[in-house]
C-alpha cells in the first residue's frame, strides 16, 4: 500500500474534513461581504454575520421571516409588526419584542414554516450580541441542545458546547 492510497478510512476522514472546513471558509466569506445570510447554527459555530454586522444580519434574517410568514393569520400580526421594526435600525428591547411575539404564535398558532429557521433563538441571539446578558443563556442552551442533538457529528457537537460556553 503506497502513501498516496486514498481508500484509507483515515484518509477519507481528513479529506472530508479538509472540504467542509473549505465550504465553511467559503460560507463565511460571503456571509461578510453580504452575498450570504448564514444560519443560527453557522454562526455559532463561528460563520460571519451578514455584512460582519448584527444589524444588517438581522434585517436580512427579518426580511427572510416575513416572506415566509402566512400574514392571513391574525395571531401572526404582532410577530409581522416586530419583524418589520428590525428591517430599520433596532435596538436591543425590539429583537426581545421579536422573540416574544414568535414564542407567543407558537403557542397559538404555529408555522410550521418558521420554525427551521430559530426565529426566537435567533432574535435572543442578536438581543445578546447587542448587550441583553438573560439572552444570553437562552442562546446558550440553544447551543446545547444543538450539541446534543442526535444525528450531530462530534467536531459540530463540540463547535455548539464551544459556544454555549463562550
Amino acid at each position: 500500500m503506497s502513501y498516496a492510497d486514498d481508500s484509507s478510512p483515515g484518509r477519507r476522514a481528513v479529506r472530508a474534513a479538509l472540504s467542509n472546513a473549505r465550504q465553511f471558509d467559503t460560507l463565511s466569506k460571503a456571509a461578510a461581504e453580504g452575498r450570504h445570510l448564514p444560519r443560527l447554527n453557522d454562526i455559532l459555530r463561528g460563520c460571519a454575520l451578514f455584512k460582519e454586522d448584527v444589524r444588517w444580519d438581522a434585517a436580512q434574517f427579518a426580511a427572510k421571516v416575513l416572506d415566509r410568514l402566512d400574514g392571513d393569520d391574525a395571531a401572526a400580526h404582532p410577530l409581522l409588526f416586530a419583524l418589520s421594526e428590525l428591517t430599520h435600525d433596532p435596538g436591543p428591547e425590539d429583537y426581545l419584542i421579536a422573540a416574544k411575539a414568535y414564542a407567543d404564535l407558537q403557542d397559538s398558532s404555529p408555522q410550521a414554516r418558521l420554525k427551521p429557521m430559530d426565529v426566537g433563538a435567533r432574535c435572543h441571539f442578536y438581543a445578546a450580541m447587542t448587550g441583553v446578558h438573560a439572552s444570553l443563556h437562552k442562546v446558550a442552551a440553544h447551543a446545547v441542545a444543538l450539541a446534543y442533538s442526535p444525528d450531530i457529528s462530534k467536531p459540530d457537537a463540540v463547535s455548539y458546547a464551544t459556544a454555549a460556553v463562550a
